[in-house]
């Protein structure tokens, strides 16, 4: 997977005080029938220690790229970390499905 451009970002403050960034992205499969998938970068900056970093991605989830970019907005609103990524995936999908 190429680096993401990142779409959007959101910032918060943790319980330590630590300076948390999450940027939140799409991914394309570069198969013939595109799927995108969403994915989200977290960086913490704790007080004189080194940043760290961690990346969630979930691939092939959405066949139109406006979904996937419409689920990250309704994420990053609601500030998902890339620890709850995939069930927040898994309980879009299972949403969507019972509403058929």
């Amino acid at each position: 997977m190429k680096e993401p451009s990142y779409i959007l970002k959101n910032e918060i403050t943790g319980i330590n005080g630590e300076r948390i960034v999450l940027f939140y992205f799409t991914t394309e499969t570069p198969d013939s029938k595109k799927h995108y998938g969403v994915g989200i970068d977290m960086y913490i900056q704790n007080t004189g220690m080194r940043t760290t970093k961690e990346r969630k991605v979930m691939e092939s989830v959405f066949e139109d790229k406006r979904d996937a970019e419409s689920f990250l907005r309704t994420i990053c609103k609601c500030t998902v970390t890339p620890t709850s990524l995939e069930d927040v995936v898994r309980d879009s999908i299972l949403e969507e499905k019972s509403a058929i």
